[in-house]
């Protein structure tokens, strides 16, 4: 993951791999958010997961985007008040359907409007359990609301919402 830093393209990476070593590391933020990391090597781990949601937000990728959103908390960081952080909180906020459900993975794989509730299920299910454990982690004991101060004279510096 930090080889990746400094600018090198991170589209290549497999976000799986990168969240689950953060979470792992972390205790899914409930350890050592630094990850025992010295501050260099921690600066490297940060720029991949902040330019990797940025990614994600700009390809709609909701699932990913929620378990990065996730892994910014991990590293110690609050997404709440990150750029690309509130880029992937509105991001799937505008993704839920009337009911609440995240209606896949990515706007690319999403359920069909017309499944019926079992298919759709199959379709939503995972995304919407990561974007709900991601929430209710991220927000534990939080009662502000997304900070204009993230990013100035706009909401986000990723898709310009």
């Amino acid at each position: 993951m930090a080889a990746r830093s400094g600018g090198l393209p991170v589209e290549g990476l497999d976000v799986c791999e990168v969240t689950d070593t953060v979470f792992y590391l972390s205790d899914y933020g409930f350890g050592d958010r630094g990850l025992g990391l010295d501050r260099e090597t921690w600066g490297r781990a940060w720029d991949v997961v902040d330019r990797l949601t940025g990614h994600c937000v700009r390809e709609e990728e909701w699932e990913s985007a929620a378990k990065l959103v996730l892994a910014q908390y991990c590293l110690g960081m609050d997404p709440l008040r990150t750029p690309s952080g509130v880029a992937g909180v509105r991001m799937l906020a505008r993704a839920q359907s009337p009911l609440g459900a995240i209606p896949g993975k990515s706007v690319a794989w999403r359920g069909p409007a017309t499944a019926a509730a079992g298919e759709y299920f199959r379709w939503a299910c995972q995304a919407m359990l990561v974007t709900a454990l991601s929430m209710l982690i991220v927000t534990a004991g939080w009662t502000g609301r997304l900070d204009r101060r993230a990013s100035p004279g706009r909401w986000c510096g990723w898709c310009g919402c």
